[in-house]
């Protein structure tokens, strides 16, 4: 497949997430945002001839990553399901996030496969009196356990999408702020909306003026939607990537 046909291809496919997470008919995604999402998808794709790493870490084969959003799925779909959010955000979000590795554990403190810091996790655990401060991968606690994990970042996605919208433009926006806080992608985009009060409001418009937002936005907080797409398109379509697996959001039970 050529350069062209594949951007043609994640084209279709990213506005096919779109609409799905979305639950309605997508905008065309801009050329841009497509660049950016290519980028992820070959650097996932590359990984189908890495050897397999061992143990549960980032990088890993891509065979063996998505094995593992597999053998998580059941708790995703079913948490995210009961709070009427569609759950290939969350199938996809634990995939940035940890790769679905259930207690990976960040350098600055976040753990488990949806990464909750202590005081987010305190807010939507239930009950909460299992999410313990100081908590590792060798002293876990409730947010090593994939079912109790799902179900609150269902719940923050929840209440993210009540804030920014369920539409195919605004939903991306909720998946940016899991990662950046709400207050921070919402400061970004008015500073984008400023520049321009013809702009949409949506997370491409941040992407095409990425010159105006903060650097921390810049350097992180940029990538993670088109990466979040790029994992999605692999996700629900292993078998174009060479994968033996069904779509990740149909491992339900």
């Amino acid at each position: 497949m050529s350069d062209s046909e594949k951007r043609q291809y994640l084209e279709v496919k990213a506005m096919r997430i779109a609409q799905i997470i979305g639950n309605n008919s997508s905008e065309p995604i801009p050329a841009a945002a497509i660049e950016k999402i290519k980028g992820f998808a070959d650097g996932y794709a590359s990984r189908s001839k890495v050897k397999p790493l061992g143990g549960c870490r980032f990088g890993d084969n891509l065979q063996v990553t998505f094995e593992r959003a597999s053998k998580n799925a059941p708790f995703v779909v079913r948490a995210f399901n009961e709070r009427g959010v569609d759950p290939r955000i969350g199938l996809y979000l634990a995939m940035i996030e940890s790769e679905h590795c259930v207690c990976l554990q960040s350098p600055t403190g976040p753990l488990g496969m949806f990464q909750f810091t202590f005081s987010t996790a305190k807010l939507h655990f239930v009950p909460n009196d299992g999410v313990i401060k100081g908590s590792s991968p060798s002293s876990p606690d409730e947010r090593c356990k994939p079912e109790p994990a799902a179900r609150a970042a269902a719940s923050y996605m929840k209440a993210l999408t009540g804030r920014y919208g369920t539409g195919p433009a605004s939903v991306p926006l909720a998946i940016g702020s899991y990662n950046s806080g709400e207050g921070g992608l919402s400061s970004n985009l008015q500073k984008a909306l400023d520049s321009n009060t013809g702009l949409p409001r949506d997370f491409w418009t941040l992407i095409a003026n990425g010159d105006k937002l903060s650097k921390q936005f810049q350097a992180e907080n940029f990538k993670y939607v088109p990466k979040f797409f790029a994992a999605a398109i692999i996700g629900e379509n292993p078998q174009d990537f060479g994968l033996n697996l069904q779509p990740v959001s149909t491992y339900s039970k």
